[in-house]
Parts: structure tokens; C-alpha cells; sequence
């Protein structure tokens, strides 16, 4: 084992099991932009709804940030818990 300065830890490998969360991870926001595509998209074209208002559009970008930031963690970090529940909260 290699030395480290006092109150570092030695470099881990990743295992295979973070591998396959950092998969998860893309899965997960890339279903939620694939989701809140098509609900933008049902938002404009359905009969009878007065459209889309900023207040909507505002509530999808704000979910949307959430799952693409929960993402990004979960892929840099899969050990996090913080990016698997703002991937879920999107």
C-alpha cells in the first residue's frame, strides 16, 4: 500500500457494482427528460387545457434540474446519497 499524508485516505478502485449505478444513474435522468418531454409536449397540444403558462414552465424546469443535477451526482458519486434522492425527487 502506498503512503498517503496524515488524514487521507488511500485512492479505492470502483467496483463493478458502481458501475452499474452510474448506468442507473443515466437511465434515470435520461427517462426524466424523455417524461418531461412528452409532457411538454401534451401540455401544448391536448384540447381543452388554456396551454401552457410560465408557472408550468417554471415547475418543469425546476423538476427537470433536479433529476439532471441528481444525475450528474449519482454518476460522479454513486455512493452518494444526496444525487440518488434528487434523481428521485425529479
Amino acid at each position: 500500500m502506498a503512503t498517503t499524508a496524515i488524514g487521507m485516505r488511500p485512492a479505492t478502485r470502483v467496483p463493478h457494482s458502481a458501475q452499474r449505478l452510474k448506468v442507473v444513474a443515466v437511465g434515470g435522468s435520461g427517462a426524466a427528460i424523455v417524461l418531461f418531454g412528452v409532457a411538454a409536449v401534451l401540455g401544448v397540444v391536448v384540447p381543452g387545457d388554456d396551454g401552457v403558462d410560465a408557472v408550468e414552465i417554471g415547475f418543469l424546469a425546476a423538476f427537470l434540474s433536479f433529476a439532471l443535477v441528481g444525475g450528474l451526482v449519482a454518476w460522479h458519486r454513486p455512493t452518494n446519497p444526496v444525487g440518488w434522492l434528487l434523481l428521485a425527487t425529479g
